[in-house]
């Protein structure tokens, strides 16, 4: 025994009665410094709704305690009671003063029922305010002005519990000032507006033309009608332009309940100048980007959709002549049903006597899993809140995110604020942090919704990838692997440190960076980690790709040691010559990185046998075996020959064919540009003529295809469903699959599911939550379809998950 560890636990036993009434206290929400009174009725009923009979005590203090006084009156009560407590003398104390108002009323009281004397107690919170009248700027509106500009917002008046103000014929005042100070004070004041308050409360200020104020803020002082203790000041921040260009934009039905999808939402847009092109795009936190375009009008619709929902952000921008980003933004929900699965339950009867029967009628969508639970009604009084309703589903599923508009006081912060960067005409929804992002398994890059992209950003997304690089180098100057990568393929002939090093050194130098210090001291470490290890390399891709980045990091006296073990490996064999290693595709991209070698060597001629072999193995389509081989194939074969000065046309002529031709220079070299003469082909033809006029290389390739007869099925992955068991109300099956050679990448298994059946998504999800089959990592029902993802199959061991089909 290493140690021991006690630690000891207090709990208390008490006698469990459920309750047999529930208690009640029915007051107002809050009540002001100027009332004088507290009332409210207590009602005290039984589960099966017989009123209760007995004595009931009320208890009014503060919630903070401490030394406030509290008031206490006992009363009878025969099912439900009224109570006014005198508020006067309380009120006046030094312990209710209008700077109270965080700090409310309880109410409390304890019923005591005759016949058993049992107690049943309840308890309500009544909220303290100097006015009856609550004003406060809408979630949305604008909390800066822009010069010169109509300021727009939206304004709630309503009482301190939100419930509307009854039909009062008061309005809303609002001062605009450069003074903070009382709200009758004039000193500083810019501009004096009445609003009418509808029933509804939201009130639209519309206040025109506010000054180019250079430094401070703008205040609105707002009061409801002559009620001091109503008012509320805003302060609006100055929104900055170094050129002082400005662009609003204002939704036309505001105050309207959110829009549903499949409708329309109108904007106006103010301040753009004559013929520029305004570009928007409505992003959505969970959808990304939903909408883009352009429009040159200054009124435009935008069409709602069901991805918008519950809530997203328009964005609406131009630039200037000088390069000044010019950028709005609005806010917008959208209403949607939370339930797509409309269900209701409901008895045959409201009452029945014990050891009665009862029927449950409950409706729901076909196949729906429904689960019914019966608790007594005393359980509930006893603790409750436990409970999931449909209230909380529909605040937890649409819940709205609020943008922080205070924060909004330039270009940059309102895009920053929402969650947006723009890289020059790009628009990158959710920040730089989401262009390289972190999966489960391992860091991928992914772009997300470019409207267009340049070559050179102001804020440089490939700087970002480079840092991010960076941060993945070891102490010895190797570069590791934050995960493992799904899709095999991508990796080439990638087999260790060696290559992996130097695919990342090959890429921070190929790839434009600023000439940071951190840019260059880690590609020097991992260039003397490569030197270091260039010896122990055997396989020849390691190898290839080493020696071209040696070359690349200036270290030459190595590089040129690895290039003559490298031609060693060759396999020169009718005039060309190639690198094999292990499958087709890794040899396309071993060959593909050695010709890139020679290019870098200027050893254009002694690659002619290279190139042939490359040209060889290239598909009808212009591809190669794989999307990585492919990629340097087409890389290497682009760098032959190139020079300014090439221009090649070539010529294929044959009998009864219209003559074609093709101009190759340096800017479409790397362009594959087919012709398929099928449809022309007449009978009899047996040559094309091929020719060429110019300076420079161009690749010809001429394919003929043809039927053969189909080969056995040579596919790595075996497939073999078993039906495990069969009756009349259901089919089990197991997917068995497994590798014929090796372990695979990513492999995605379908199963057919036979006409009138249908699988559990829940039951399947389960099969990968148990973690049996550590390999399997997504199940899902689509299409008639059971289709399973694995990150990998291996050669060693059967995945074989079951699926149960049971009747539609």
């Amino acid at each position: 025994m290493m140690g021991s560890d006690t630690e000891q636990k207090s709990f208390s036993v008490q006698e469990y009665l459920l309750p047999l009434f529930a208690v009640k206290i029915n007051v107002t929400s809050y009540i002001t410094v100027k009332d004088t009174s507290v009332g409210g009725r207590i009602t005290a009923i039984y589960t099966y709704g017989k009123r209760v009979k007995g004595e009931v005590s009320i208890t009014l203090r503060r919630k903070s305690g401490g030394p406030v006084p509290n008031r206490l009156t006992t009363m009878k009560v025969d099912g439900e009671v009224g109570f006014d407590l005198d508020m006067k003398e309380y009120l006046n104390t030094r312990y209710l003063s209008p700077t109270s108002e965080d700090d409310p009323l309880v109410v409390e009281c304890n019923v005591t029922e005759t016949l058993t004397g049992r107690v049943v107690s309840a308890r309500e919170e009544i909220g303290m305010t100097k006015s009856a009248v609550q004003i406060r700027l809408a979630k949305g509106s604008p909390r800066t002005f822009k010069p010169g500009m109509d300021y727009n917002a939206q304004v709630h008046v309503a009482r301190p519990d939100g419930s509307p103000l009854d039909g009062s014929t008061q309005s809303l005042s609002v001062i605009v000032s450069e003074d903070p100070s009382h709200f009758w004070s004039r000193q500083g004041s810019i501009s004096a507006h009445t609003f009418a308050v509808p029933a509804n409360g939201i009130v639209s200020l519309h206040i025109p033309t506010l000054p180019d104020k250079r430094e401070g803020a703008i205040f609105l002082k707002m009061t409801y009608g002559d009620d001091v203790d109503s008012l509320v000041t805003v302060e609006l921040n100055r929104f900055h332009s170094h050129s002082h260009s400005y662009l609003q934009i204002r939704r036309l039905d505001e105050g309207q309940s959110a829009p549903q999808p499949g409708s329309e939402i109108a904007y106006s847009c103010e301040g753009v100048p004559s013929e520029q092109t305004l570009h928007f795009q409505v992003v959505n936190e969970r959808s990304g980007v939903v909408s883009m375009g352009t429009t040159t009008v200054r009124t435009f619709l935008v069409d709602v959709s069901d991805a918008m929902a519950p809530r997203s952000t328009l964005i609406v921008y131009y630039v200037t002549s000088a390069g000044e980003l010019v950028v709005d933004v609005a806010s917008f929900d959208v209403a949607r049903d939370v339930l797509a699965n409309k269900v209701s339950v409901t008895f045959d009867t409201e009452e029945r006597l014990p050891g009665g029967k009862t029927s449950v009628r409950v409706k729901a969508a076909p196949h729906s899993y429904v689960g019914l639970l019966a608790v007594d009604q005393s359980v509930l009084l006893f603790k409750s809140g436990n409970d999931l309703s449909i209230e909380q589903v529909t605040a937890a599923v649409g819940a709205k995110s609020t943008l922080p508009i205070a924060e909004m006081t330039s270009a940059r912060a309102t895009l920053q604020a929402v969650g947006v960067a723009m890289l020059s005409d790009a628009c990158i929804p959710h920040g730089l942090d989401a262009v390289f992002e972190d999966s489960r398994d391992a860091a991928s890059p992914m772009v997300r919704a470019p409207l267009r992209t340049r070559k050179h950003f102001p804020e440089n997304v490939l700087s970002t990838a480079q840092q991010w690089l960076i941060q993945q180098q070891n102490e010895d100057g190797s570069f590791k692997e934050p995960g493992k990568v799904i899709h095999s393929e991508m990796k080439g002939g990638m087999k260790s440190p060696a290559s992996l090093t130097a695919y990342v050194v090959i890429g921070l130098l190929e790839g434009e960076h600023h000439p940071w210090e951190n840019v260059t001291r880690a590609v020097d470490r991992a260039a003397t980690f490569l030197e270091s290890h260039v010896a122990s390399v055997q396989d020849a891709y390691s190898l290839a790709i080493t020696t071209y980045a040696l070359h690349l990091a200036g270290r030459n006296s190595s590089a040129d040691r690895a290039f003559v073990r490298l031609n060693a490996m060759a396999k020169v064999e009718g005039g060309t010559k190639h690198w094999p290693s292990g499958l087709t595709s890794h040899s396309v991209e071993t060959t593909a990185y050695v010709l890139i070698v020679y290019s870098y060597r200027g050893m254009a001629k002694e690659a002619a046998g290279i190139v042939q072999w490359l040209i060889s193995q290239r598909s009808a389509l212009g591809g190669f075996r794989s999307t990585q081989d492919t990629v340097m194939a087409l890389q290497a074969l682009s760098c032959q020959g190139l020079s300014e000065a090439m221009r090649v046309r070539v010529q294929v002529r044959g009998d009864h064919l219209n003559e074609r031709s093709w101009q190759v220079t340096k800017d479409n070299s790397s362009l594959a540009e087919p012709w398929e003469v099928e449809k022309h082909w007449p009978p009899g033809l047996v040559a094309l003529n091929i020719t060429a006029q110019g300076t420079g290389k161009a690749h010809v390739q001429v394919v003929v295809s043809y039927n053969s007869p189909a080969q056995t099925n040579s596919s790595r992955l075996v497939i073999r469903p078993v039906v495990l068991q069969e009756t009349a109300c259901a089919i089990t099956v197991n997917a068995c699959a497994m590798s014929t050679n090796g372990t695979t990448g990513m492999a995605l298994v379908q199963v057919e599911i036979p006409t009138g059946f249908t699988a559990n998504a829940v039951e399947l999800k389960k099969v990968v939550d148990d973690k049996k089959h550590r390999d399997l990592q997504r199940t899902e029902v689509k299409d008639g379809k059971i289709v399973l993802y694995f990150d990998k199959v291996s050669i060693q061991r059967a995945a074989c998950p079951s699926a149960t089909l049971v009747p539609r």
